[in-house]
């Protein structure tokens, strides 16, 4: 029986963060939005976003391991991702919800849009972190619940139905 010969690929380039950033960077000039582990696109000629996610999450090609994509993105490009989304506190949402409230002279509602003073959040999100107990709250309350309950019910007027 013959043998097989084994034939080992040339080792792949190290990477680094900074390389990796200045891809990104390209993508976002090139396609206007910022990469993401599902982009087919390849980043280099060889590398493709999925690999380059691989490679932060393994450790491999020179970098640590533990981060990924999306990661990298949000601590150096302020990307958000909906897996590493900033607590939210109790204080911080009343602070947002007195301002709406200064601003349009009616209380935020999950339908109120975007919160002005915080890009990227938006009152739904709010309502729903309050409802699943995401971001660091208490599981089980929506907005308005919230509101109610903190602000007091001469404040809250009832939606009309």
């Amino acid at each position: 029986m013959a043998r097989r010969r084994r034939f080992r690929s040339a080792p792949r380039p190290h990477l680094t963060a900074a390389q990796i950033l200045e891809w990104a960077d390209e993508f976002k000039a090139r396609f206007g939005r910022w990469p993401t582990r599902k982009d087919g696109t390849r980043c280099l000629s060889d590398t493709t976003w999925s690999a380059v996610d691989a490679c932060l999450k393994n450790g491999s090609r020179g970098l640590a391991r533990g981060s990924s994509l999306a990661k990298l993105l949000l601590d150096h490009r302020g990307r958000r991702h909906k897996k590493y989304l900033p607590p939210l506190t109790p204080a911080l949402i009343l602070t947002w919800a007195d301002a709406h409230h200064a601003r349009t002279e009616e209380w935020p509602g999950q339908d109120s849009g975007p919160v002005a003073d915080a890009p990227g959040e938006t009152w739904s999100g709010v309502d729903c972190a309050l409802w699943e107990g995401g971001r660091g709250l208490p599981v089980g309350s929506s907005l308005a619940q919230f509101l109610a309950a903190t602000a007091g019910p001469a404040t809250i007027r009832p939606c009309p139905g």
